[in-house]
């Protein structure tokens, strides 16, 4: 069976990965393969879930299936401009700006 997801993956949700990083990375899964993209970093990774189910390899530098990473950057890269293109802006009260401030969540600067 053939699995295709897009998503988001957040800080810390792969205990097996040591990246860690502030801002969520993007995905798309494609049966075993899995490419990445982090904004942070500015960069993609792209890993064989069947050879390698702990992301240990980044085969995106060496070169990988490039006929696959082709596609999978397409979808990833279609899957980016549907979201931007559908963003919603949210508007919340005073109260609610203020314990986001509290909390670190608006208003500050990234490290």
């Amino acid at each position: 069976m053939r699995s295709e997801s897009f998503g988001k993956r957040s800080e810390g949700s792969d205990s097996s990965i040591g990246r860690r990083s502030s801002w969520p990375e993007v995905a798309v899964l494609d049966g075993p393969r899995h490419l990445l993209y982090g904004p942070e970093t500015v960069r993609y990774e792209f890993f064989d879930l069947s050879q390698d189910p702990e992301e240990k390899q980044d085969l995106f530098d060496e070169g990988g299936p490039l006929p696959e990473i082709a596609k999978l950057k397409e979808k990833l890269e279609t899957f980016a401009r549907d979201v931007v293109k559908n963003k919603k802006d949210v508007a919340i009260d005073k109260k609610a700006e203020e314990m986001l401030k509290a909390l670190g969540y608006v208003g500050n600067k990234m490290p």
